[in-house]
């Protein structure tokens, strides 16, 4: 097993560490040897002075010998203790580089750990996203599901709306009142007649009425007038004067006045009808330059409305059409022009 570098860099520092105490030790010893020899040799010089030389020099001899074995004692000494010190600095380091290698080993584990529970959340996560979007799926084909039988009933509803619709249509049509209007002319058309202060053109109509229908009609009220054809052969004046009435009375109250008719019993009802002899002459005149028209001619349409009410309290409006009243219902009294007199 490699031992990690900053260990390494701890093991030299603290050999150097050691290098260091044993050359500081090596000089001290060195240096106390020295002054050991220097004071030992002033005292050999004095002790030659006192005895003889032979006995001064055995005993420096045993002196050397003594001072070697204990130079050699305190070396072996020293170098005991800087082994211990190596002992302890090379435990210390293995001591720390086991530490070091458990923390490392437990590192890994940690991370291990973590890489594992990371995968597992990722897992996780992704079953949980692949079953939101499952659900959603799911939420998206209920919902589908369910606009389209909302659509479905819907579509029955309105069918439904419409056959009840249809239904009560052709009840009310069948079980209405019908007003049937037939017009007679009684007197033609006379001009320059006296009337409400003026010069009019009048006629006088004989209307037999009839209720076609199956029911009761209330509140019935006739209305008719003759007017001069317009200048560009339209009847715009006519039906402009017809829709003016049809549409006031279009909204019929049940507290109108009128009659009551029921079904099959038909009447008759005369009325004096016919434009001012001002809009006649306006009419002429406008139509003096149009080829189609004989001077001094002037053609006339006879236009009506009935307001009546069901029994149902139903306000009902019927309009008499210019093609029922100029055509084959009564031709023989309605001509093309008239000439005033």
């Amino acid at each position: 097993m490699r031992v990690p570098l900053r260990i390494e860099k701890f093991i030299e520092t603290i050999i150097s560490r050691l290098e260091m105490i044993q050359e500081a030790l090596g000089d001290h010893v060195t240096r106390a040897e020295e002054r050991s020899a220097t004071n030992q040799h002033d005292r050999d010089d004095e002790w030659r002075g006192r005895v003889g030389r032979t006995l001064a020099e055995r005993e420096i001899q045993k002196r050397e010998e003594r001072k070697k074995y204990a130079q050699t004692q305190k070396g072996l000494n020293n170098q005991f203790w800087l082994n211990i010190l190596t002992f302890f600095a090379v435990t210390g380091a293995w001591l720390y580089a086991a530490i070091a290698t458990y923390q490392a080993v437990e590192m890994r584990r940690a991370t291990r750990a973590a890489e594992e529970s990371t995968e597992t959340s990722s897992k996780l996560l992704n079953e949980n996203a692949w079953q939101f979007r499952q659900t959603l799926r799911e939420m998206r084909a209920q919902t589908r599901a369910q606009l389209n039988a909302a659509a479905a009933s819907q579509t029955g509803a309105d069918a439904a709306k419409s056959a009840a619709t249809t239904a009560k249509d052709a009840l009310v049509i069948g079980n209405r009142p019908w007003i049937k209007v037939l017009p007679g002319i009684i007197k033609p058309l006379t001009f320059d007649v006296g009337r409400n202060g003026g010069q009019m053109a009048t006629m006088t109509l004989r209307n037999h009425l009839e209720n076609v229908g199956q029911s009761v009609a209330q509140n019935v009220v006739f209305w008719e007038d003759v007017f001069p054809v317009d200048a560009d052969h339209s009847f715009r004046t006519a039906l402009a004067r017809q829709k003016q009435w049809c549409d006031a009375n279009r909204h019929n109250q049940p507290d109108w006045t009128g009659s009551v008719r029921f079904p099959h019993d038909p009447w008759d009802e005369d009325s004096m009808v016919g434009p001012s002899m001002a809009k006649i002459e306006e009419v002429i005149e406008q139509s003096q330059n149009d080829p189609q028209v004989p001077k001094g001619q002037v053609s006339f349409v006879l236009v009506g409305c009935v307001a009546y009410r069901s029994s149902s309290s139903l306000s009902l409006l019927r309009i008499i059409r210019l093609d029922s009243l100029t055509g084959s219902e009564f031709p023989q009294q309605m001509a093309s022009g008239c000439t005033p007199t």
